[in-house]
């Protein structure tokens, strides 16, 4: 960078000699009109100085992090302005730089504003501003002008993280669950819930430790209280987001049951699911269902427990056309965890092709005790009414519709999972095999044994096979340690511990798009059995499911699951660290049931990792290797054809000067990989 004594005061100030004294103190400082801003937003940062002299010229250079922003404009404030105001972008460093020069000067007082820098917000993050001391010149009235030394100060400004989406509330028994899908917040570190009574507030954050996931459960919940809700993502730096959208409970302890739409060809037999939306701490003690349904187009068969009751024994009434009871009476039931298909009503297709049939509840007839209140029945939400259509497209786990169930389906699956493809209606229905209301490689999981003729349910044995040999604890984790040079590309691994039961995986990991990008994954020794889908489509966020081929699952111990590929970008100031946090990864085992929510109750514990892209020294045109390009380079800048420009990774030595030494250094080092 030019230094002062070279600097313009272009017929004005070229009489002066500039003193090497300094005789006075200013105080300057950098104010943002908003220290917290969100990806997008405008803000502006003043330059303001104070003290009591009398200002005959500056020229001031100001550093900013261009990763994270954008300056859009620049303007002086201080009157009788005779200079230039220029912005300078120099080897991807970010650099204001403006020059005042008046003989007659201006008066400082306290906190003058001298200029305004308009900026635009355009990555998450600690943005950077600051002064480059070494080159900033403000100069005095003494003739000859005075150099004036002060102090410099800087304030920094925080773009915020990005909200979780789609939040939605779901009442069980005794508690509210929330789920949503996570933010894409680089700096992610965890999320707030806040809870009012009123939908207009005032709410009040309810978590007492740091939320992380895909979920939490409200177990503070009265019944009868209309309750609403909202998160907030947390950073690492302690920033808040704006707030999601609002989800809400009207009645808390009511149980929804839905029935979905459903197909199937006449002659078939089909398998209706009934879902609950929430039954965590549920205890069925006395159920009674009724499910009304056209006798000229279906007749009921059989009931199947699933793999949300594979601990309770259903039994079944169904001598009456059009009506399909399924009935449970026990002493002690087996608490409920999640959501999803409470049991399965099988039908035979009577009916002719286009026939439709409505699939209802017949509400004074169905009721749950729960064990804990024999006397009062849960209450229900049966509302919902599913439509039956005679016709085999979209039976359930046919979800591209060509009616058969088969490893194209699967694939389908992974894809909606990972939102490289947005599911009709139809292929939704079809593909939420384990009626949890969300698409994942659990389906995945239930879709295999509908191609293996398999029961949905897991056995007695099998459960208490499946109970000695899980564990308490998983921990999935990306290694902290991880670099890779300017224009380069790493493999990065995601680790598992104990993958015993695990059949499926839905990951999803966080980065900084304005260091990297992720370009793909691929699966492992111990994962190569699996298909696997990956999205890298959306900036900062990397999706990944992946499911056991036919009859098996994820090999057992501790190892790799799946490996990211990302590529580092070239316009990088310095070294920079990106977090690689895990914002959320589910496991499944192959009845679909979910390791942390599900009977299962595993804790499925995550660490965050960290992605360093190193500019190596004298790599001033950022293409990962020190060559002869940088040595031309350096060399111009010694030989001032280049004199606008200051290359950071050329200043080896740090003394922010590029001299002989620099070049000798980037030479020799070039020469070493010619």
């Amino acid at each position: 960078m030019q230094t002062v004594k070279n600097f313009l005061f272009i017929g004005i100030i070229c009489l002066f000699v500039i003193s090497a004294n300094a005789f006075a103190a200013v105080d300057t400082r950098l104010q943002p009109s908003a220290e917290k801003v969100k990806i997008s937003d405008t803000f502006d940062v003043e330059v303001r100085m104070s003290g009591s002299e009398m200002i005959k010229g500056i020229e001031m250079y100001i550093n900013f992090d261009i990763s994270k922003v954008e300056i859009t404009d620049f303007t002086v404030n201080a009157a009788g302005l005779i200079g230039v105001t220029d912005i300078k972008v120099m080897d991807n460093n970010g650099e204001a730089r403006f020059i005042y020069a008046d003989q007659t000067g201006f008066m400082l007082g306290d906190d003058t504003l001298v200029a305004t820098i308009a900026c635009k917000a355009t990555a998450e993050g600690n943005t950077r501003f600051e002064f480059d001391i070494d080159s900033t010149i403000i100069l005095g009235n003494e003739n000859p002008p005075n150099e004036i030394s002060g102090e410099f100060s800087v304030t920094p400004v925080y773009v915020i993280p990005v909200p979780p989406t789609n939040l939605e509330a779901r009442s069980g028994i005794d508690s509210v669950k929330l789920m949503w899908n996570p933010s894409p917040s680089p700096y992610f570190a965890s999320y707030n819930v806040y809870r009012s009574e009123a939908e207009a507030g005032p709410y009040t954050k309810i978590n007492t430790l740091p939320v992380t996931g895909d979920y939490y459960v409200d177990n503070s919940v009265v019944s009868g209280t209309a309750y609403y809700y909202y998160l907030k993502t947390v950073d690492i730096f302690g920033n808040e987001s704006d707030s999601s959208n609002i989800a809400s409970i009207m009645q808390p302890g009511q149980l929804k049951l839905f029935i979905p739409d459903s197909h199937g060809d006449k002659g078939d037999q089909i398998r209706l699911p009934i879902n609950i939306a929430y039954a965590d701490g549920l205890e069925m003690c006395s159920v009674d269902i009724y499910v009304t349904y056209d006798s000229s187009v279906l007749e009921a068969t059989d009931i199947k427990k699933t793999p949300l009751t594979a601990g309770y024994g259903w039994d079944k009434n169904l001598e009456i056309p059009g009506i399909a009871r399924a009935v449970l009476a026990t002493v002690e039931g087996e608490k409920l965890h999640g959501e999803g298909s409470l049991f399965y009503v099988l039908f035979d297709v009577i009916g002719e092709k286009k026939d439709t049939s409505d699939l209802k509840f017949e509400v004074t007839g169905t009721f749950f005790y729960d064990c804990g209140d024999l006397f009062e029945p849960v209450p229900l939400e049966l509302n919902d009414i599913g439509l039956f259509t005679v016709g085999c497209p979209f039976i359930l786990g046919d979800v591209n519709g060509d009616c058969v169930v088969d490893q194209s389906d699967i694939d389908l699956v992974l894809e909606i999972a990972v939102g490289k493809l947005t599911p009709s209606d139809d292929q939704f229905n079809a593909a939420d095999v384990s009626g949890d209301g969300f698409i994942r490689s659990n389906d995945a999981s239930l879709i295999m044994k509908i191609m293996e003729g398999a029961d949905l349910a897991p056995t007695g044995s099998e459960l208490r096979r499946m109970r000695s040999a899980r564990s308490d604890v998983v921990n999935v984790s990306v290694p902290d340690d991880l670099t890779v040079s300017v224009n380069s590309s790493v493999w990065v691994p995601i680790e598992i511990d104990n993958t015993a039961n695990v059949k499926g995986a839905d990951i999803i990991l966080n980065y900084d798009s304005s260091l990297m990008t992720a370009t793909d994954g691929r699966t492992t020794s111990m994962t190569e059995s699996c298909n696997m889908e990956i999205n890298t489509d959306q900036a900062g966020q990397v999706r990944i499911s992946l499911i056991a081929k036919e009859g098996q699952e994820i090999g057992g111990g501790p190892g790799t699951l799946v490996e990211v590929q990302f590529t580092a970008k070239s316009d990088i100031l310095g070294n920079s660290a990106s977090p690689l946090t895990l914002s959320s990864v589910r496991l499944n085992d192959s009845y679909s049931r979910d390791f942390s929510t599900s009977a299962l109750q595993v804790d499925v514990k995550t660490d965050p990792g960290t992605l360093t892209v190193k500019v190596d020294a004298g790599d001033m045109d950022h293409s990962g290797i020190v060559d002869l390009r940088d040595a031309l380079l350096v060399l111009k800048v010694l030989t001032k054809m280049d004199t606008d420009a200051f290359y950071a990774d050329a200043d080896i030595n740090g003394d922010r000067k590029i001299g002989i030494e620099n070049a000798i250094y980037i030479l020799r080092a070039a020469s070493a990989t010619e």
